[in-house]
């Protein structure tokens, strides 16, 4: 196991970023890249990569079968399951992947594996309590 690990380690871009995919993405196609950004997901019309600092673009989420690890199949199920029902309004993670074109033509980042998977606190509960009376 760890072989495999060592052997992705070290062909895998870092640095890479959602906006630096999106103004050049020929420069990462087919490459496999690490991306630190926020995880969007916009159920029903799939998930997507978000990063603060071009924060109008966005890297639709694809899984790159059969080659995804076990963390990339379970990121959905995480993602809910980080504070409550609904999902958090944050989530950040490091995604390793290939940057690859769909089958409509769209730039997409292919997930094989993703790590340090982390959410920004929940909000605390809004408690209305009721006026006192005496």
């Amino acid at each position: 196991m760890l072989v495999p690990l060592l052997a992705l380690a070290m062909f895998t871009q870092q640095g890479v970023t959602v906006c630096t995919v999106q103004q050049k993405p020929s420069t990462y196609l087919k490459r496999i890249v690490s991306i630190q950004a926020e995880i969007v997901l916009a159920l029903p019309h799939g998930a997507f990569l978000r990063d603060d600092n071009c924060p109008n673009r966005i890297l639709r989420l694809g899984f790159d079968l059969p080659d995804a690890d076990e963390s990339a199949k379970d990121l959905v199920s995480e993602v809910f399951n980080a504070c409550s029902p609904d999902p958090p309004h944050k989530r950040y993670g490091r995604f390793v992947g290939r940057v690859a074109y769909s089958a409509n033509g769209l730039i997409e980042f292919r997930l094989q594996s993703v790590s340090q998977l982390d959410s920004l606190p929940c909000p605390p509960p809004i408690v209305h309590l009721p006026p006192m009376t005496q």
